[in-house]
């Protein structure tokens, strides 16, 4: 396997070079990596476990050098894996309930929705692209993990203003492909022609570039010399390597997935131990479950919607 990186040693001038890896832990070149995510938890979640996996000695001796960019409300939790915590900004979750844009997007009318939304995005936005850039340039990373967020704010900045090597990472499906259509907003996905799924791809990212990106971007890029657009994003994602971590089961893998630059590894779950089971069966809510689950006669589903409960409104939560 190739890897990109641009030093030898930390604290030693940058250049590019190729580096074969090898089995021999010996021979695997040690890195400082960055792994940029915004989101919930579930989001933030995976990374930290994608972190540790990272900086396990099985991989580089002495280990990699992981840091995790994402924010604040999550650093006790990045600390407590042995991680690197650096800010990305505010999270959505708090942004929404606590920022006036944010209350303003929950007060606004059918009318005044759409551009509440914007304006709530491009400060959002601002904010992950500043404090993600300051943290790069403190952290002078190898290599960089992005996740979906950060592939349509970060890619261009790696790659062409910074010079960061960097791979991409998602939770979902989100590679296009000419087997199925978009993940969100069409339906059940299936298609059953193959171009219809190519123009639901192109919408799916081009009109949520032009709602939520490209304005602030424009202008955050503009200092930089950079001139961006959708087309110049989407050539990043067509690009760059792509790791996508579901399960097959729920998804099956398409066959014009090149496999030279889409891995699906599975679900990137945090392990837990027989420790923090019995810890957790101790609490109120864990013998309630214990009770629950105890006491079932059949099967049974389970339907979670972890922190995104938080962003429903009283009508919503009422109709779920």
């Amino acid at each position: 396997m190739t890897m990109r990186s641009r030093r030898s040693e930390h604290g030693q001038n940058r250049r590019t070079t190729t580096l074969e890896v090898k089995e021999d832990k010996a021979n695997l070149q040690r890195m400082r990596i960055a792994i940029l995510t915004c989101g919930s938890e579930g989001d933030i979640r995976p990374y930290i476990a994608l972190g540790r996996e990272l900086q396990s000695p099985r991989h580089s001796v002495p280990p990699h050098e992981v840091h995790i960019v994402t924010h604040p409300n999550a650093s006790s939790r990045v600390l407590e894996a042995g991680l690197q915590f650096a800010d990305i900004g505010s999270d959505f979750v708090s942004a929404l309930a606590d920022s006036e844009l944010g209350r303003a997007v929950s007060d606004a009318g059918v009318f005044g929705k759409m551009s509440a939304t914007k304006a709530f995005f491009a400060a959002l936005i601002e904010d992950w692209f500043e404090s993600g850039q300051r943290a790069l340039k403190s952290i002078e990373p190898d290599l960089c993990v992005l996740g979906t967020f950060p592939m349509n704010i970060h890619s261009v900045l790696c790659s062409q203003v910074l010079k960061i090597p960097y791979c991409q990472i998602h939770l979902v499906p989100i590679v296009a492909t000419s087997e199925h259509a978009p993940p969100v907003g069409y339906g059940d996905g299936q298609t059953s022609f193959n171009f219809m799924a190519r123009i639901k791809w192109n919408l799916f990212f081009k009109i949520g570039y032009k709602l939520l990106y490209a304005s602030t971007l424009s202008r955050l890029y503009k200092p930089l010399g950079v001139s961006i657009s959708h087309s110049k994003v989407m050539t990043e994602w067509a690009g760059a390597p792509a790791v996508l971590g579901y399960s097959t089961t729920l998804s099956p893998r398409p066959s014009d997935y090149d496999e030279t630059k889409v891995k699906i590894v599975g679900a990137i779950l945090e392990g837990h131990s027989d420790e923090d089971v019995a810890r957790f069966l101790e609490t109120e809510d864990g013998r309630r479950i214990a009770e629950h689950l105890g006491a079932a006669s059949k099967p049974f589903v389970y339907v979670g919607f972890g922190s995104m409960w938080d962003m429903l409104t009283k009508r919503e939560k009422q109709r779920v």
